[in-house]
């Protein structure tokens, strides 16, 4: 619709449009002055397009001359003048039958459908049946067939020795060289070191032991700084006098490396009490 066409043949327009695109169709084709041909199951729609909206009823120019291809049957099609509910109401009173006002488009009806010939069944030339010929049948006479004698007996089959399987050869293991009883043996070595440093015990010096009993209260005054320095930062923003931008920048780096400080100490308390933990246990 877009490129402006002159001609527009719907099929079914109404099928997979909702209200508000079939609204913007319908004014569209208020507005088209091309040829328009629609296929459409739908009555309201095609008398909606059939009888536009006239926004000028004095102006011949603004009326669509619309009419109906009607499918009789037959091969016979006609154009009625008129809308689908014109032509409805028009063979309602006719009780079913055509409208007395339609034409056909052609100016004559079209000829009635050429019959269909039926093939014209030929039955099969009678043959006389075959007459089988007659053969004579003479007795053969009788042989004398010797005596049947009775087969001589098999001597009885011998069961064959056992003979002793022989085994095969078990075949002995290389000897392993030097080098691979060498890796072997540092391998033997250092599992037993590792096991050895596994089980004992970790050393913790006196600095560790004084450095975790102090741990917790400098961490608690590191909170404090923090505290203090975002306290005193909120304070200067809403004061009436405000503090220069130097100063408030100041507050802000204590308190972020304040609480950088206190985030690595209880780092460092988690491993202290974990190494502890484990000497004196």
């Amino acid at each position: 619709l877009a490129t402006r066409p002159n001609v527009l043949i719907l099929d079914e327009p109404t099928n997979d449009l909702d209200i508000d695109t079939l609204t913007v169709l319908e004014e569209y084709l208020d507005e088209f002055q091309g040829v328009l041909l629609v296929v459409s199951h739908d009555r309201w729609f095609c008398d909606r397009v059939m009888n536009p909206i006239q926004h000028n009823p004095d102006d011949e120019d603004d009326y669509r001359r619309s009419s109906l291809f009607v499918f009789e049957g037959n091969g016979v099609v006609s154009q009625f003048q008129g809308s689908y509910s014109d032509y409805f109401t028009a063979l309602t009173a006719g009780k079913g039958e055509s409208p007395g006002f339609t034409k056909c488009l052609t100016g004559f009806d079209s000829p009635p459908p050429l019959p269909v010939k039926t093939p014209i069944y030929i039955p099969p030339p009678k043959t006389k049946p075959a007459v089988a010929p007659t053969v004579t049948k003479t007795a053969k006479p009788a042989v004398q067939r010797p005596a049947p004698t009775k087969p001589m007996p098999k001597p009885p089959l011998q069961p064959k020795p056992a003979t002793a399987k022989k085994e095969p050869p078990i075949k002995a293991a290389p000897a392993p060289s030097a080098r691979s009883l060498e890796r072997q043996g540092q391998a033997i070595l250092d599992e037993q070191t590792a096991t050895r440093k596994a089980n004992k015990k970790p050393k913790v010096s006196k600095k560790e032991r004084k450095e975790y009993a102090t741990i917790e209260e400098e961490v608690e005054l590191l909170e404090d700084v923090a505290i203090a320095a975002e306290a005193a930062l909120e304070a200067a923003q809403t004061a009436k006098v405000r503090l220069n931008m130097n100063d408030m920048l100041d507050l802000a780096s204590a308190s972020s490396s304040a609480r950088r400080v206190a985030d690595d100490k209880m780092e460092r308390y988690i491993v202290l009490d974990e190494l502890i933990t484990a000497a004196d246990g």
